[in-house]
């Protein structure tokens, strides 16, 4: 339990000298940028759960592995087959795909990554370990970014966010051509061929 009250109660500091400041820091910041994006962190009565669906396999492995080494709880995976149906103007779609779903249930480490997400929005880890600034943008990347031979990009429709993950990118000397206002959401873009290397070389994301 002293663990738990540790990374809850102090900072992120006090979470490098628990965790150590290798992978399991990777870990914990890839999970933290994924419940940045989308993950939800879930409370129906006495239940607490951590939880990612996607329709991308080896992000929701990746998610799985990340928290199973931060947690040592058990973590379940499991897929379903779903089907949507929708019209746009004259046309209707018709889409059958697989949902993957990683959860886990476990109280002490609902309050820990709630309260360490928390500090995040806050703007509190700016100046924190880069080996977890790197992961956290991966973990968001994996999220809520695509990319192209043009320009990487992130959306999301909470400006802020965005602005801190302009932040966190400058902290990694990455720059970014800025933040525009796309329909309901909010893309934060980079576009230069150097910057788009650094991101990719720096940050270890691939195109998607």
């Amino acid at each position: 339990m002293l663990i738990y009250h540790c990374l809850y109660s102090y900072s992120l500091n006090d979470a490098i000298c628990i965790l150590g400041a290798g992978e399991q820091m990777n870990d914990l910041g890839y999970v933290l940028g994924v419940l940045l994006g989308d993950g939800n962190l879930n409370q129906f009565g006495s239940h607490y759960t951590i939880r990612l669906k996607t329709t991308d396999e080896s992000f929701a492995l990746h998610f799985k592995s990340s928290l199973e080494n931060i947690t040592k709880k058990r973590v379940f995976f499991y897929h379903k087959e779903r089907r949507r149906i929708w019209n746009q103007g004259s046309k209707t779609y018709d889409w059958n795909y697989r949902e993957f779903t990683v959860d886990t249930h476990c109280k002490p480490w609902y309050l820990i990554l709630k309260a360490m997400k928390e500090k995040v929005l806050n703007g509190l880890i700016i100046n924190e370990d880069l080996v977890f600034i790197k992961a956290l943008i991966k973990g968001f990347y994996d999220s809520e970014g695509c990319s192209n031979s043009k320009s990487i990009r992130l959306c999301n429709k909470n400006r802020a966010l965005l602005e801190l993950m302009q932040e966190c990118l400058r902290r990694l000397n990455i720059n970014c051509s800025g933040i525009y206002q796309q329909r309901t959401e909010h893309v934060l873009y980079i576009g230069s061929n150097s910057e788009k290397m650094k991101f990719h070389n720096i940050v270890g994301c691939k195109g998607k």
